[in-house]
């Protein structure tokens, strides 16, 4: 980071970009990454990778899918290949994934959105995506995640804020309306 920060500001030395002296800078040397093995079996990160992965071409196609995905739509990759990424969402939410793959390419950036997701079981999911274009945009990465549970906790959560404000409001009413009372009887 330190280098690609100096060759931006046109600096040799690290000291240069960042003068002062009260921050020490200092440059570790180059390491060399060591090599990217498989993990054993021959599987690959994105075959055991426990997240929904795809790799989808320019026009939305399965081009590339993990197991994960798999078990959750309950169908082999030979099924899914070549088929579209609107095939996995129900219809009401297919616009929402529209605008996200437009924004995504047009932006060149990663965009997210939630979207509903129907199971292998039949049960609904929520389903946080994430698409990641290719800085080429001839593909789009895509990553899902569950985010079901937390949604039914916040929406628990909400209701036992409410139920308790409600509760604690409802005394809070009557003892209000006593001390009125009393203040006025005192004065009077």
């Amino acid at each position: 980071r330190v280098a690609a920060l100096n060759n931006r500001a046109g600096c040799a030395d690290a000291r240069e970009a960042y003068p002062n002296p009260r921050l020490p800078v200092t440059v570790a040397p180059a390491r060399t990454a060591p090599p990217v093995t498989q993990p054993a079996g021959g599987a690959s990160f994105f075959d055991v990778h426990d997240e929904m992965l795809a790799v989808l071409d320019r026009a939305g196609r399965f081009t590339a899918i993990n197991s994960a995905f798999c078990r959750e739509i309950g169908r082999p990759q030979a099924a899914v290949a070549g088929r579209g990424f609107l095939n996995v969402v129900p219809r009401a939410d297919h616009e929402a994934v529209r605008q996200a793959f437009a924004e995504c390419r047009r932006l060149r950036r990663p965009v997210g959105i939630e979207a509903r997701f129907q199971s292998a079981s039949g049960e609904p999911k929520w389903i946080q995506w994430q698409f990641t274009p290719q800085p080429d945009g001839r593909v789009l990465y895509v990553a899902g995640h569950d985010v079901t549970r937390r949604l039914e906790l916040g929406k628990l959560k909400d209701e036992f804020v409410s139920v308790v404000s409600h509760e604690l409001r409802t005394p809070m009413n009557g003892i209000l309306g006593l001390s009125r009372l009393l203040r006025a009887s005192v004065v009077d």
